[in-house]
């Protein structure tokens, strides 16, 4: 797909993206300063079947995002896993799929209070019941541990070829490197880096351009 974006977000801030060239299968990592249009770039390729003269995406694909901060409201996990298990027609043992990430004690719970690492959990748990061409994870390992960051890392390299493309906003660049075969990052909304040879893409290369 073909990608151009040139859209005023506020007063202070525009992404230009031009002819941005995305093939099926590429991975890809997607890093950057806070601020710098990461996820409002992926924001807006997820939302492109809504008519804008200023972001124009030349296929359309469905999408599926972990979001940083998701409101699942008053609704019990265990419903929530339910309805969209039927939704999309999945086949799955629900205490098994909750046991899978540690969280068959909290199924009857709400979201709001589990803890952040658990709220993490859920969620990455929980995309895994859509089906859709795209899936873009918006800094998956936040607020994890190490056991866990390597789990949901190991699952990701299990599912990745169940989509056309997967995204990946993550600062640890190498575990980026541990999934993705391309690499694009952003400073003021534009695209300053992207490389298909992520192993030759050192910290200190992204810190560099980052920073001046």
């Amino acid at each position: 797909m073909k990608i151009n974006m040139n859209k005023k977000i506020s007063d202070f801030f525009q992404i230009n993206i031009n002819d941005l060239e995305i093939s099926e299968n590429e991975i890809i990592g997607v890093m950057g300063a806070n601020g710098s249009g990461k996820t409002t770039f992926l924001r807006l390729l997820s939302n492109n079947f809504k008519s804008s003269k200023n972001v124009k995406v030349d296929q359309n694909y469905s999408y599926c995002i972990l979001q940083q901060i998701s409101d699942f409201g008053l609704v019990k996990l265990v419903d929530l896993v339910i309805m969209f298990n039927n939704l999309n027609k999945k086949n799955i043992d629900i205490n098994k799929f909750f046991d899978n990430y540690d969280l068959l004690p909290f199924k009857e719970a709400y979201f709001i209070k589990l803890s952040p690492g658990q709220q993490q959990r859920f969620k990455f748990m929980l995309i895994q019941l859509f089906k859709t061409d795209i899936l873009i994870l918006d800094e998956t390992f936040n607020f994890l541990d190490s056991a866990w960051k390597n789990k949901l890392l190991n699952d990701i390299k299990e599912i990745k070829n169940n989509y056309k493309n997967l995204f990946i906003i993550d600062h640890d660049l190498e575990k980026i490197k541990q999934i993705c075969n391309r690499i694009i990052c952003f400073k003021n909304g534009e695209i300053v880096i992207d490389s298909k040879d992520v192993n030759s893409i050192n910290q200190i290369d992204i810190d560099n351009i980052l920073v001046k």
